[in-house]
């Protein structure tokens, strides 16, 4: 006997993301991640403090990283890995591990 079964249209959908933020500041950072409908948190991390988030979204789901360093703040969308460095915001390839700088590049600076 064969049963029907429903899938759910947003199914297909639905990504799953991934998000890695390493420390390369002599201090203490501030990091803040959400979406429209998630609130990741706000997290401080040291030198060499790193922290990820793994989720399943909306292929469409922004997440606004906010950033704040001493009295420098910057935000932008955040998804796939970064090191965060005084010069700027390097994001890597998921196939790249700090320290390795493989394929790490600059994308933003700190305002």
């Amino acid at each position: 006997m064969v049963e029907s079964s429903s899938v759910d249209p947003n199914y297909f959908l639905v990504f799953r993301f991934h998000m890695y933020i390493i420390n390369d500041i002599p201090e203490d950072i501030v990091v803040h991640v959400n979406s429209k409908d998630d609130d990741l948190g706000n997290r401080t991390l040291p030198l060499g403090g790193s922290r990820d988030w793994s989720f399943c979204a909306p292929g469409w789901t922004r997440f606004p990283g906010e950033f704040w360093w001493g009295s420098k703040y910057i935000s932008f969308n955040v998804v796939d890995d970064w090191l965060i460095r005084p010069d700027g915001f390097y994001m890597g390839s998921e196939n790249d591990t700090w320290p390795s700088w493989g394929n790490w590049e600059l994308e933003n600076t700190w305002p």
